[in-house]
Parts: structure tokens; C-alpha cells; sequence
């Protein structure tokens, strides 16, 4: 600020001198005219400040509140005095970005096409990618509501040790009783209630919560719900496990009882489930079952992947198959193979 006042003072002095001279100078209007600067001596020559100059310094100076504070704002100030790109130059500018970014960390099945929109894709690229950490939602970028179609879902149902009681009639008269009745109605049933009217045996309600207890399916932790999940588990995967044909499947797939799995040679090459490292599979981790036949023919169970004599992938429960999962994972949460 000093140097900006000094300046400005030098200049009021120069004009002065400028003037004094001028004045001096005898038949001043019959000469050409001759600039100010010649007319001084090369001490008293100045560079006059430009008025956009001048006006930024003083704006810096004084107007304290639009100064940039630090770094961010600074580069925040040169962003905007860039050239605005357009969608199509920014979807393709993200497009680049994507396989380099998955080509940068060790998990790039965790990668997503909005992890390039982010302030730092990087950080977030290796916050995901930390053991046991628990992903984000992905309904967190859909522009409908969360759970927007529970509206076409039947409610819900009580379990049947429950429906068995009776307490479901019991509500829906209730409810009905509530809805017919008048508001005087159920002001004295407030004030003096008749008691003894559930009409369903005490004993029956806690063989119901006691004696047959329900226990409803739960998750595991880390587990993320998404929409539609609890229907698909209400609805058919308590009547399937993995590894089990069922009848009706092998009779679609034209299976006899000598057949292999059809994934039985793909797992032979791949492994076995990694979502399943309990998954007992013969032929993979586990010997062909007595009596088939071996060889890859049309009904052949093919062989036991093996390595230098040992099998390559080892049977559930052994002390190797831990140690060896353990190491993969290495995750918060210690493994525990029957």
C-alpha cells in the first residue's frame, strides 16, 4: 500500500515540474507540439500508471471481504476465468478418466461411473476399497424416492404361529368398531373401558411368542439393503440353497441322475463361488462322487483341478482353506470355516 501512495505522489510531483516548464518555454503555440515527457529532463521522466491497474490494487487492498483467503478460493477464481465445457465435453472428459482411475487402485469392480464427478476420485476410489468397509447405497443417485414401490406391495402378514391366535379378527373388529361407533361413543368406552373383551385364551398367546417363537431372517453385518430385497427373501430364497438341484431344474435342464452340474466344468477352470467359500462342489474342492464317470465327455465329471500333485482348490474346514482366506481378505472381522 505504501508503494502505490509513494507512486502516486511522484506523479503529482512530475506533473507539476511538467507544467512550470511548459509554461516557461517562450512561443509555446507557434512550435509543433511536442509530448510532456520530451519536454522534462530523463530524471523527472515517469511511466504513468495505468487506471485498471491503479483500481486493482486499491480494490485488493481495501476491499478485504472479496480477497481470496487461501488456496481454494484462488483456484476457485481461476476456474471461472476459464472456458465453460459443454455436457458433451464433459461426459467425454469423464469417459477418459474412468479406466485410468480403475487402472490406479487394486479393486476396480468397486469403481462406479460417478466416482469421476468427485472432488477427489482418487481418495474416494481407496476409501471403498478398505477392508470391511461398508459400500453406499446405490439409490443415492436415483432421482425417485427411496422404497417407491413398496406402494404396489401386498401389507405385511403376521407369521402363522401368530395368525393362529386370532389377534388379526380380533384387530379387524376393532378397527371396524372404531370406524362405526360415534365420537360419544368412544369418549365414555375411554373413560370407562369394559375389560375382558380380547376373546382370545392367554395361554394360546404365549404358546404363540414362547412355545412356537418365530424368528424372522436377518442379515449379516455389512450387509446393504436395497429395494425389492426382503420380498425376493420372503418369496423363494429360503426354498433354494446353493449347490442343490432341485427336480423341477433338473427336469428343465434334461439332467438324469449321472449328469454333472452344467456350471461343473467352468467352476474346474475358475473355482468355486467366491460369495460361497463354505460351498462344498464336487469335482472342485472335493472328490467325483463314487460311481461317475470321469473324463469331459458328454456326462463326464471331468477331474480334480490339481497342481504339482496337490489339488488346487482345497476342501471347506481345513486348516490351509482358513489361512489362506484370511489372507485374501484380511478384513476386520475374523473367518470361521466349519
Amino acid at each position: 500500500m505504501a508503494n502505490v501512495h509513494k507512486r502516486r505522489r511522484k506523479n503529482k510531483q512530475a506533473q507539476k515540474e511538467a507544467r512550470r516548464v511548459f509554461f516557461e518555454k517562450k512561443n509555446v503555440l507557434d512550435e509543433p507540439e511536442v509530448p510532456v515527457s520530451e519536454l522534462l529532463s530523463p530524471e523527472m521522466k515517469f511511466e504513468p500508471i495505468a487506471m485498471e491497474n491503479e483500481l486493482r490494487e486499491i480494490q485488493m487492498h481495501f476491499a478485504a471481504d472479496n480477497t481470496p483467503s487461501s488456496d481454494e478460493e484462488f483456484m476457485q477464481v481461476s476456474d471461472e476465468d476459464a472456458p465453460a465445457l459443454s455436457r458433451k465435453q464433459l461426459r467425454r472428459q469423464r469417459a477418459d478418466q474412468l479406466p485410468l482411475l480403475k487402472a490406479a487402485t487394486s479393486r476396480p469392480d468397486l469403481v462406479d461411473t460417478a466416482d469421476v464427478t468427485a472432488p477427489d476420485p482418487t481418495f474416494l476410489v481407496h476409501l471403498k476399497a478398505l477392508p470391511g468397509t461398508v459400500p453406499v447405497p446405490p439409490h443415492w443417485k436415483s432421482k425417485r424416492r427411496f422404497l417407491a414401490t413398496k406402494a404396489m406391495r401386498s401389507s405385511y402378514q403376521l407369521p402363522p404361529s401368530v395368525e393362529a391366535t386370532g389377534v388379526g379378527r380380533v384387530r379387524a373388529h376393532a378397527l371396524e368398531h372404531e370406524r362405526t361407533a360415534s365420537a360419544a361413543q368412544l369418549a365414555r368406552e375411554r373413560v370407562r373401558p369394559k375389560m375382558g373383551k380380547l376373546g382370545v385364551d392367554y395361554q394360546i398367546l404365549f404358546d404363540a411368542f414362547h412355545k412356537h417363537r418365530y424368528t424372522p431372517r436377518l442379515t449379516r453385518a455389512g450387509d446393504v439393503f436395497y429395494e425389492g430385497r426382503d420380498s425376493l427373501n420372503r418369496e423363494g430364497s429360503r426354498r433354494f440353497t446353493p449347490g442343490v438341484i432341485t427336480r423341477a431344474l433338473r427336469e428343465a435342464l434334461g439332467m438324469d441322475k449321472t449328469s454333472p452340474p452344467p456350471w461343473l466344468h467352468a467352476m474346474q477352470r475358475k473355482g468355486p463361488p467366491p460369495a460361497y467359500p463354505r460351498l462344498c462342489v464336487p469335482g472342485v474342492n472335493m472328490d467325483i462322487p463314487k460311481g461317475m464317470p470321469a473324463g469331459y465327455g458328454t456326462h463326464g465329471w471331468g477331474a480334480r483341478p490339481t497342481r504339482n500333485g496337490e489339488p488346487v482348490f482345497l476342501e471347506p474346514g481345513t486348516e490351509q482353506r482358513r489361512e489362506y482366506y484370511r489372507a485374501v481378505h484380511h478384513g476386520w472381522a475374523d473367518y470361521v470355516y466349519a
